[in-house]
């Protein structure tokens, strides 16, 4: 993102529960300690306003989190909001789009409208020991995920997509043991 001219990044520090806000051309970082033992993840930057927010995953609780920065006066708060029951515990993947904001749960896709305040569930299909593990929209608002298990040998891994009639498409990785996690679209035309 940029800040005042300045390119800075977000960042997690996982096992120090702490939030970063790093700005190459000085070499300076700002870090912000998150309440607990939080274990923030993944982190992803609203489009840009006047005020800089980015969402992170907590893989401690069953919580998300948001942290503001305001360039004008170079500080930044954090918010921490707990995701409902249906999300099936912790959130690994984020993606920030503008108002809207999507988590990949352990067992759904979870939106959180910031003009409203509201969570919305989608329960992704279910196979035995998979988690859901990352999220990325495309241009025409599709939802795409993974849905993961570690194990060695297990075949239960997949790339899904939730439509915009609510509806799933899944398609199950190939290679046993692969263990999908993230998924990535064309930044530049957001085309699946």
């Amino acid at each position: 993102t940029m800040i005042s001219g300045s390119v800075a990044a977000f960042g997690t520090e996982s096992a120090k529960s702490k939030v970063f806000l790093f700005f190459p051309s000085t070499g300076m970082f700002k870090e912000y300690t998150l309440p607990g033992d939080s274990g923030p993840q993944y982190i992803s930057i609203e489009p840009e306003g006047t005020q800089i927010r980015a969402w992170f995953t907590e893989l401690e609780g069953n919580s998300i989190g948001e942290i503001i920065y305001d360039p004008t006066s170079g500080t930044a708060r954090l918010y921490q909001l707990t995701l409902p029951a249906a999300a099936g515990g912790a959130a690994r993947g984020v993606y920030a789009g503008l108002g809207s904001i999507w988590f990949a749960a352990a067992s759904g896709v979870v939106r959180w409208n910031r003009a409203t305040s509201q969570f919305t569930t989608w329960a992704t299909p279910s196979h035995p020991s998979t988690q859901t593990a990352f999220v990325n929209v495309d241009a025409l608002g599709q939802v795409w995920y993974t849905s993961r298990n570690p194990g060695e040998t297990s075949t239960d891994n997949y790339v899904g997509v939730l439509r915009s009639d609510n509806t799933f498409t899944e398609w199950q990785v190939p290679t046993a043991g692969a263990d999908a996690r993230g998924i990535g679209i064309n930044p530049m035309t957001r085309d699946p």
